[in-house]
């Protein structure tokens, strides 16, 4: 959707649909996080988190989908300007994983296994919770 300021005192906001996906025949969305400085877009869909373009809506095929993702939260750091970092949890491997994040690949940096299933998840900073 795009929101446009409008000049008339009536209507000072207007949103107009600029594009759509079809993620699958079923299932909602669990989570959709924008990542403005990759113009990546991403979603928790189906137990697996899947990257698209921001503007077009369409895969970034360099990105396959990371599966068995819980949820997910993404760290932005004002210092980098190249990557992001995405903190996943897996409910099914009962781990918490970090990525780095690019523009047209991730890579895991860390795996940390978990004597339970997580069921929330935050962080801050260095710190994860």
């Amino acid at each position: 959707y795009l929101t446009v300021n409008n000049t008339s005192a009536e209507e000072s906001l207007s949103v107009r649909e600029v594009g759509k996906r079809q993620m699958g025949r079923s299932g909602a969305i669990g989570q959709l996080t924008a990542v403005p400085v990759l113009n990546h877009l991403l979603v928790l869909w189906d137990g697996s988190v899947t990257v698209l373009n921001m503007f077009s809506l369409e895969l970034i095929p360099a990105l396959k989908k990371i599966q068995n993702v819980s949820l997910f939260y993404v760290s932005e750091s004002a210092l980098q300007t190249d990557s992001v970092e995405l903190i996943a949890a897996s409910t099914k491997r009962k781990t918490v994983s970090v990525y780095k994040v690019y523009v047209d690949r991730w890579e895991c940096v860390r795996q940390v296994a978990l004597p339970q299933e997580p069921v929330v998840l935050a962080a801050h900073g260095t710190c994860l919770c």
